[in-house]
């Protein structure tokens, strides 16, 4: 039978929770590598994401805001198209979508700026 001393199971349960901090971390830049990998053959300028969680319904909706430089189009056909094309950048990603899915995200929107997101939907 095979024995273990109490210093072993309290050095892997301190490297575990040591470790966790930096995993979480580690998949949190993975998903951010993923967007701007996703994202960057598109005509605007990615800036970054945040994820929002408001209530609807009764129950939280997890957004997640990808933030790009300002929208400087005057016309809103163009506009329209720009969002569109980000959607679907994001959207035809499989593997992006399942990871999206996995972490609790409901919805993606586009933001130029703090007063209007775009859903896509």
């Amino acid at each position: 039978m095979l024995r273990v001393s109490t210093g072993y199971w309290f050095t892997v349960l301190a490297t575990t929770l040591l470790l966790t901090p930096a995993a979480t971390a580690g998949a949190s830049e993975r998903l951010e590598d993923r967007l701007a990998s996703t994202l960057k053959q598109v005509n605007a300028s990615y800036e970054g994401y945040e994820h929002a969680t408001v209530p609807e319904d009764g129950h939280p909706k997890t957004y997640l805001l990808l933030d790009f430089e300002g929208d400087n189009l005057s016309r809103r056909e163009q506009r329209q198209e720009r969002i569109h094309h980000i959607c679907s950048r994001i959207l035809t990603n499989r593997d992006l979508v399942e990871d999206l899915s996995r972490r609790g995200v409901h919805m993606v929107s586009v933001a130029f700026d703090r007063q209007y997101q775009y859903d896509c939907l």
